[in-house]
């Protein structure tokens, strides 16, 4: 979403849209022409980066560990699985990954 103006505008009610879509909202305060080149480069670049659509992310472990909380700007009904409607090459996503019980340093560990 790109917001550009030259007066207030409540970007707190529409942010949320973005946050849970896995968008993003871009904001041009004072809108003028040296702000103009800014806005042409990030419309361009939205319109040229790779997309992946209709994804579903999981991500299984070896025994020993478990996954824990997954973190970034996504909406997701189940902790086991990330499932979104379209994701760019700039999205990064983070997951918590925790030991379940005692590990030895000799046995092999895969994420």
């Amino acid at each position: 979403m790109f917001a550009a103006n030259q007066t207030s505008i409540d970007l707190s009610s529409i942010s949320s849209l973005s946050s849970l879509t896995g968008g993003e909202l871009y904001h041009y305060q004072n809108y003028n022409d040296i702000v103009n080149e800014k806005l042409y480069y990030d419309i361009f670049r939205n319109l040229t980066r790779n997309y992946g659509f209709d994804i579903a992310f999981t991500l299984r472990s070896s025994l020993g560990i478990t996954t824990g909380d997954y973190y970034g700007g996504f909406y997701t009904k189940s902790t086991k699985i990330i499932e979104l409607a379209a994701a760019d090459s700039d999205k990064t996503f983070g997951v918590a990954i925790k030991p379940e019980g005692k590990l030895t340093p000799e046995s092999d560990l895969y994420t």
